[in-house]
């Protein structure tokens, strides 16, 4: 995993963040190129377990996340 969190004890949720940000990322990438509309249930689904997973994080957490992941695809999380 490329983005280490700050308290190792919330690693596992950092990367799960990370997995499904990216996740989302490819099922917003293929909607656009097939011309789907954005509202589909697997987006919608990855959208809320994201939400989930960052509300369980402290905000120290999730601000390094945010700043880590900016700092690989130019936008946080």
């Amino acid at each position: 995993m490329c983005i280490d969190a700050i308290n190792p004890a919330y690693q596992s949720i950092v990367n799960r963040c990370y997995k499904i940000s990216r996740q989302y990322c490819a099922a917003v990438n293929d909607c656009h190129e097939h011309g789907v509309t954005e509202d589909t249930p697997r987006m919608e689904k990855l959208w809320n377990a994201l939400e989930v997973l960052k509300e369980s994080l402290p905000k120290r957490e999730l601000n390094n996340l945010n700043a880590q992941y900016s700092k690989i695809h130019g936008y946080t999380i």
